[in-house]
């Protein structure tokens, strides 16, 4: 079995992706000389175009311990398992939807997803191995594996995270609204999609 001892080795490092800027830049000069009529439509063609949108990098670093084997002495595995992994959040363009105009334009955003969560080999680190007497070396790498395999998942858990999914979101509208601003549009509101429905559904519900 594997007894999960901590977690409180979790930190976050908000990084904001450099490609997304310069790809959003190269957006901007694109959109120069477009027609106002045309321009929401325009935006919203070049964005689809974009797909999916890096908002947000998060470092995600634990700790675990793992143990597996007979409980009497000296007949268990048990090992320590310290990673460090990388998630990827991103917002998926095509999905998005412009209304409205001028003041009244509204950029409606799907919801904010976990790209990718990357975790190195090389970061990974064993303390305190301990190796049941009744096994071989062999069977004990095969533990550690599946221990590193653990981890994953665990890191994976840890990706989305309520708060790390708001701060990916907080990030996408930041940039996007910035962009919109830059375009003209002072008055424009980015919003999800989800979290807009699930607002009218409990006013809709409100006595």
């Amino acid at each position: 079995m594997q007894k999960p001892v901590t977690k409180d080795l979790f930190s976050v490092i908000v990084m904001t992706i450099g490609i997304s800027a310069l790809a959003l830049a190269c957006l901007l000069f694109w959109l120069q000389g477009q027609s106002t009529s045309r321009r929401p439509q325009v935006i919203l063609e070049r964005l689809k175009n974009l797909q999916n949108l890096e908002v947000l990098q998060a470092q995600l670093v634990g700790t675990q311990s793992f143990r597996e084997g007979a409980s009497i002495p000296f007949g268990h595995h048990e090992v320590v398992v310290l990673a460090r992994g990388r998630a990827v959040y991103g917002v998926n363009l095509e999905k998005a939807q412009i209304a409205g105009s001028g003041k009244d334009l509204k950029l409606e955003l799907p919801r904010v997803e976990v790209l990718h969560v990357i975790l190195n080999p090389d970061s990974i680190n064993f303390a305190a191995p301990q190796k049941s007497w009744f096994t071989t070396q062999e069977e004990f790498e095969i533990f550690r594996t599946r221990a590193a395999n653990q981890m994953q998942i665990e890191l994976n858990k840890q990706s989305r995270s309520p708060e790390l999914m708001a701060e990916a979101e907080k990030q996408a509208t930041r940039w996007l609204t910035l962009w919109l601003e830059n375009l003209g549009f002072h008055d424009a509101k980015v919003r999800f999609k989800y979290t807009h429905a699930a607002s009218e559904a409990l006013q809709s519900a409100s006595p």
